[in-house]
């Protein structure tokens, strides 16, 4: 606590014990079953407070394969213009190549982020119904 910090976030396999989820390749993990609440909160004997992420807020926030960053409007971040360095592509699907990329349209990007933290929102509304005491 001597650098003054009193919270982290760490995956939730920390903190229940089990295998981690890989920043590549998770798709061989398959869906994950809900846990029991959005974050579990341990406070160490320093005072430091470990807030374990749900794997199921987790996937949707980080998993390409089965969360928001692999949606297909969203601006492509691997794919760069030469001379501008600007990225004017979208992710168009998961498995195309650079050089099948459509134009970004943010006009439909927006859209579609609205339509994920309406989402989101959900999910986090369905965790803390199922469980009111946390």
């Amino acid at each position: 606590m001597r650098a003054g910090i009193r919270y982290t976030f760490v995956d939730a396999h920390l903190v229940q014990g089990g295998t981690p989820l890989s920043p590549y390749g998770e798709a061989s993990l398959g869906p994950v079953e809900s846990q029991e609440a959005t974050y579990h909160v341990h406070e160490l004997e320093s005072g430091l407070r470990v807030l374990a992420r749900n794997q199921e807020t987790a996937l949707q926030v980080w998993s390409a394969d089965y969360g928001y960053p692999g949606e297909g409007l969203y601006r492509e971040f691997h794919r760069k213009d030469p001379l501008s360095g600007l990225h004017h592509w979208r992710v168009t699907h998961r498995k195309a190549d650079l050089a099948e990329k459509a134009p970004y349209d943010p006009e439909a990007a927006f859209a579609k982020a609205e339509e994920h933290a309406r989402h989101f929102l959900e999910l986090v509304e369905r965790l803390a119904e199922r469980h009111p005491e946390g």
